[in-house]
């Protein structure tokens, strides 16, 4: 299997993957539409069953969760692995 890669990093090693707050998420399955299969339904509650298939930079569930139960990590985050990827390129 061909290893994922977003700008040239190991998606392996990038943390991002939505996260839920079951205290106010309906169950409403929104989520579930991901067209990514990162989601799935266990015990009529959505889980986050496959992190690494999350689009790298993708905010989609968190927009259309009605509850706002579904969060990412800030973009920021993003930011900081590229500002580092760039400051240690050899390649320029």
């Amino acid at each position: 299997m061909k290893e994922e890669k977003w700008f040239g990093i190991n998606r392996k090693t990038i943390e991002w993957f939505p996260t839920i707050n079951y205290e106010i998420c309906n169950g409403c399955m929104v989520c579930l539409q991901c067209n990514h299969d990162v989601f799935s339904n266990e015990n009529d509650r959505p889980v986050v069953c496959n992190k690494e298939n999350c689009i790298v930079g993708c905010t989609a569930c968190a927009i259309v969760c009605p509850e706002d139960a579904i969060k990412l990590p800030p973009k920021e985050y993003l930011r900081r692995i590229a500002r580092h990827r760039n400051s240690s390129c050899s390649c320029c």
